[in-house]
This record gives structure tokens, sequence and C-alpha cells, in this order.
């Protein structure tokens, strides 16, 4: 399912050493339509497959569905990979994303700069919703995150992914929930216009039908423009 055009190097930005892409097995619609829009962004990943949720015996101290269990345990799953492989960087999509327009020329440009701001950066949100209003930064391209809920698209690096991990081995609820409340402590930044939706449709995890969901701060995107 991967194609073959990697992201091209980005002088200044740190570019992900490796992409994943979950997916339940049984949703073979989501997988197709999330695949063609990641090989028309020339974007190369691994297809992880979900664990499922309505598969697995949730644990009674899992406070919310089946599907947020599974969803827990993929995204779990792939920072153990990632730390017991060495992986420096990661970027993670769920079956549902869609990506903005010229995705791949706009994370290019918001890495490099990213990168000249701070240096150490932990993680940064390419889509989701902010809980807390960010924080402004000077920079019109990215805030940084207090509370910032949703794992349709991120990137991870460095030692933040073992923290996150340990974070999220503890959770007994949605994963986006166990991360947004711990996100003021860490370097964690979100684009200022988001780079990835969640697409219409069913969702596997409320089982609600949903239109394209952004979740656009205007606050923030007004505020940066005047910088």
């Amino acid at each position: 399912l991967a194609v073959s055009l990697p992201f091209s190097p980005v002088a200044g930005g740190v570019i992900p050493e490796r992409t994943y892409l979950i997916s339940l097995d049984r949703r073979q619609d989501k997988r197709t339509l999330s695949t063609n829009i990641l090989n028309r962004e020339g974007v190369s990943f691994e297809l992880f497959p979900a664990f499922d949720g309505e598969k697995l015996e949730v644990p009674s101290e899992f406070m919310a569905s089946k599907g947020a269990y599974g969803c827990l345990l993929s995204h779990t799953e792939i920072l153990r990979r990632c730390i017991a492989d060495g992986g420096g960087s990661v970027m993670v999509f769920e079956e549902d994303i869609q990506l903005a327009p010229d995705f791949r020329h706009h994370l290019r440009q918001l890495l490099a700069e990213l990168d000249k701001f701070d240096p150490e950066w932990d993680a940064l949100m390419l889509g989701g919703e902010h809980r807390m209003t960010p924080l402004l930064t000077g920079n019109s391209l990215f805030v940084k995150c207090l509370r910032t809920h949703r794992t349709h698209g991120y990137i991870l690096r460095g030692k933040y992914i073992a923290k996150l991990y340990a974070n999220w081995s503890k959770c007994n609820t949605h994963c986006d929930h166990c991360w947004g409340a711990h996100q003021g402590e860490h370097r964690i930044y979100a684009a200022t216009s988001w780079l990835c939706a969640q697409r219409a449709g069913k969702s596997d995890i409320t089982g609600m039908v949903e239109g394209e969901r952004w979740w656009t701060d205007k606050r923030a995107q007004k505020e940066q423009k005047k910088k």
C-alpha cells in the first residue's frame, strides 16, 4: 500500500523517519480512501492493522467505548515499536483522514519554521481540536498546545515518544484525553491552519455519522496574522 515517493529532505526541518496509517481490517472502504489520499500527496507510509475493540475484552477500569480501547492500543503499540527500533521520529494518521490541499508543501514549510523556532520541539499536531486556547508563538504557522484533542494526524520525535508511550500505557479512557491533559508540560505545537481533518463518515469509535471536521481555531489564526 505504500508508495515509493518519500518526503524530500527539508533544510532546517525534521522529516519523520516513518509514517503509519492506522486502519481496521474490516473497514476496507476507509482504508482505500485514506490510501488514495496519501498516495495523491506522495506520502510514503506503512499500514498498521488496528486493534479492533469489538473483538477485544475491555478492562473494567477502562472508561470509554470498545472502539476507543482499540484506538488506544493501536497508537500505543506504534510508539512501542518506535522505541524498540530506536526510531527518532514518526508521523501517524488514522483511517478517516482528509489532508489539506498541497499538504506536502505546507508540511515542509511548517517543519522548517518550527525547527528554527524551537529546535527541541516534542510533537506537532497536524489536526485536532483545541479544548484550551493555544498559546500564540509569534509565528503565523503554529501555536503551542495547552490541551488539544484528536489523534487523526500528528508527528512525534525524540525522547518524547517514550514519554507519550508511558502516558498512554496508563490511560484508562480516550487516548487524546490522556494526551491533552499533560500537553502544557511539554513542547507540543499545532499548525495554525490544520493540515489534516477527520473525513466525513461513520465513526467506528462513537458510531455516529459526522461531517468533515477541521475544528478551526479562528481566534488563533486571526491573532497570528497580525504578527
